[in-house]
């Protein structure tokens, strides 16, 4: 019995060391270039004009009288809001400033950077969830070794890795529909009606980030 406790506590650390292993490859992947493109005093803007739209959004807003409207549909709004609630936390946490006067940030461009670079921030770290999420799927369907094969080729795919480099909704669009796919990877596994609750919840989620995210209804069923 000792025995076979020892194999499973070593081979749990040799997944959890190769895991780390991962993480770290896909951080380094996603913060690398991450500066690209970010406004300056020789540019105002995001080089990456679809960044500006999140923030004009933002401005527009005004939580201190409940007006959350964003003024843009183009877009689902859901990652407006956690954006908005991610830029707040990292005002009262970091050494960000995020003021009402736009002449501010003509003056200073390089504050008004620093809000860019959190919110990618924000998309690097959905984008590592997303790592550890596909890590979970591959293990309950079919094993750790899977799920470390999984994870691994999810943190050097490409497309992946440039989509977090942006504040956007794609790397939470992704993460989302990932936490689907493992609500229902755990509805296959249990049959619980909580896992199809949080698999609702998962939907609505990532339908909210973008709209295509609706696509994913089918893997319920």
């Amino acid at each position: 019995m000792q025995t076979s406790q020892s194999v499973n506590s070593w081979t749990k650390q040799k997944t959890g060391l190769a895991l780390g292993l991962i993480l770290v490859l896909a951080a380094f992947l996603r913060f690398y270039g991450i500066g690209w493109g970010l406004p300056s005093e020789r540019c105002f803007v995001s080089y990456k004009s679809d960044e500006n739209i999140y923030l004009r959004s933002l401005s527009q807003m005004n939580p201190s009288k409940l007006d959350f409207n964003p003024h843009f549909f183009y877009w689902t709004s859901w990652h407006f809001y956690e954006l908005g609630i991610f830029l707040k936390a990292a005002e009262a946490l970091t050494p960000l400033k995020v003021v009402s006067d736009k002449d501010f940030y003509y003056q200073y461009p390089r504050e008004l950077a620093k809000i860019f670079l959190a919110g990618r921030t924000l998309s690097v770290l959905f984008g590592l969830g997303t790592v550890l999420l596909i890590f979970w799927i591959g293990k309950i369907l079919y094993g750790p070794a899977v799920g470390l094969l999984g994870a691994w080729l999810f943190s050097i795919l490409p497309t992946a890795a440039v989509n977090v480099h942006y504040l956007k909704a794609d790397a939470s669009v992704t993460f989302w529909a990932a936490l689907l796919l493992l609500t229902c990877s755990l509805i296959f596994k249990t049959g619980k009606l909580r896992f199809y609750l949080a698999s609702g919840m998962a939907l609505g989620l990532a339908a909210g980030a973008q709209y295509n995210g609706v696509l994913f209804a089918p893997a319920i069923l």
